[in-house]
């Protein structure tokens, strides 16, 4: 059997080309470590700001409707005996605002004493896109027991309601902004309201959020689910009762967290699955806002850079090992050379 024997300048390279291969893998593997705790806290960072901007576009949203009811204020309260007059005034703001499905201008109880115990107009959209009008407003309809009337009148204060269904009204799931509305010597006189559609909600949530990967929803100031990728979840479930079953404590106190309207990335586990949620609050409405990412989708830039840097890495030692060999043995050779013209 024949052995293969290794010539001096050979071993030379191969020696080289080992430690500089070692030195060079040291030096990527160091490299990766310090770049994948850089880029985390970068990756976060992003993920908080992008999740602060799109609350602040949904804050933003939510106080186009308030200026929209601020601005009419005087108006209603200068027509308070005018029916038609306030008819029109409602179907002004909804005309004007397309994320405004309904507007209602809604009196205390025997307001109006011809009028009865109840006085409510309406303007809505119908399924369209025009605009209608009707007098809300009876047994079936006792509107100054619902908490849109009832919790900013005891407030004494502007007030976004919890989701709710709005069975005679708007007959939509929705929520409602209301205004007091007060005569010239300060006497509480009712409600001007503003409807928005979850169904409108949730198509602005989710317009550019919904991913295999990762997905959006939003919560009300007491839990409940607003918008979700599962329909299902709207308004039936809150954070708490959804996550209620996970083994890993922290999401309950992640859900703590988004209803005190805080901004954070957390990590937690899903069954098997290692995912972060990045959230962020709604002052406005003390909603909240959260997205949540599979583990691979979140660092998902990191992980192309590593395997760039990975795949020059190893083409660095492919290359400097050619190098070294065709270094190596052109000054092996003229070694050689120069020791056979001294002799």
């Amino acid at each position: 059997m024949r052995i293969l024997k290794l010539s001096a300048d050979n071993k030379m390279s191969i020696l080289l080309s080992a430690i500089a291969a070692v030195l060079l893998s040291l030096l990527l593997v160091l490299f990766c470590v310090i770049l994948k705790h850089k880029n985390t806290d970068l990756v976060i960072k992003n993920a908080k700001a992008r999740q602060v901007n799109a609350a602040l576009g949904i804050d933003k949203m939510l106080n186009s409707v308030e200026v929209a009811i601020e601005n009419h204020v005087w108006d209603v309260e200068q027509n308070l005996q005018n029916p038609s007059a306030l008819m029109s005034i409602t179907e002004q703001i909804v005309e004007a605002n397309k994320m405004i499905f309904g507007s209602s201008v809604a009196f205390r109880p025997y307001f109006r004493p011809s009028r009865g115990q109840y006085y409510m107009v309406y303007s809505y959209r119908d399924s369209k896109g025009g605009i209608r009008q009707k007098d809300l407003g009876g047994e079936t309809y006792m509107y100054f027991y619902m908490d849109w009337f009832q919790i900013p009148r005891l407030l004494k204060r502007n007030y976004w309601s919890e989701p709710f269904f709005d069975l005679g009204g708007g007959n939509m799931l929705m929520v409602t902004y209301s205004r007091p509305i007060y005569d010239q010597d300060g006497t509480f006189m009712g409600m001007i309201t503003a409807d928005i559609s979850l169904k409108w909600l949730r198509k602005v949530v989710l317009s550019n959020s919904c991913n295999k990967q990762y997905y959006t929803f939003m919560l009300s100031r007491n839990g409940y689910y607003l918008v979700h990728p599962n329909p299902d979840r709207v308004m039936n479930e809150t954070v708490f009762s959804a996550t209620m079953d996970m083994q890993d404590s922290k999401v309950r106190m992640i859900g703590e967290h988004m209803l005190q309207g805080q901004t954070d990335c957390q990590k937690y586990l899903n069954g098997d699955t290692t995912s972060y949620i990045v959230f962020s609050g709604i002052p406005r409405a003390g909603w909240s806002l959260g997205t949540v990412y599979a583990e691979n989708k979140f660092f998902e830039e990191f992980k192309r850079t590593t395997w760039m840097i990975f795949l020059i890495g190893v083409g660095s030692i492919i290359i400097q090992t050619f190098l070294i060999f065709w270094v190596v043995k052109r000054m092996y050779r003229k070694y050689l050379s120069g020791s056979k013209q001294e002799n």
